[in-house]
């Protein structure tokens, strides 16, 4: 018990010496790290940390977000995923993925009025996204079953 508390207490002291010490770049660096390792605690306390701190970086919502999903925090996941988009109203990643959460949270006609909206905008910027969408109704109409859907988030292209 010793030994937990005093990890405990050393990770502590290390993430909140990270953003003071490190740049802002590095330690959202280290949170998208730690997110890859499935270490999503440790991630999103940095990533908060990063937030409290009064630093805001593209897509910190978004990372925020996809561990909140990862852990099945749907209503967190949801808020996050909605705060990007009011950050970058294009963050299609963002949009797919609050769509997936709106599924998990058995709210299919939003998930499919925000499927509808990125086919609509996407199909001659990005015909991808926009082919992903429809399959997405596609899907959905096809299987209506709301478990039937994904288990992780989309992840953003590097």
């Amino acid at each position: 018990l010793l030994v937990a508390l005093l990890t405990g207490i050393v990770m502590s002291y290390f993430f909140k010496r990270t953003v003071t010490s490190q740049s802002a770049q590095t330690s959202f660096g280290l949170a998208r790290r730690l997110y890859q390792e499935q270490q999503y605690d440790e991630a999103r306390d940095l990533l908060s940390e990063i937030l409290d701190s009064g630093r805001k970086f593209p897509g910190i919502y978004l990372h925020l977000g996809n561990i909140e999903f990862r852990q099945g925090q749907w209503e967190a996941a949801e808020t996050a995923y909605r705060t990007e988009l009011k950050r970058d109203p294009n963050a299609v990643v963002a949009e797919l993925n609050l769509a997936l959460v709106l599924l998990q949270q058995q709210r299919k006609q939003e998930a499919l009025s925000l499927y509808a909206g990125i086919t609509n905008r996407y199909a001659r910027p990005d015909p991808a996204t926009a082919r992903r969408a429809a399959t997405a109704i596609r899907l959905l109409a096809e299987h209506p079953l709301p478990r039937l859907y994904a288990d992780a988030p989309v992840e953003e292209k590097e």
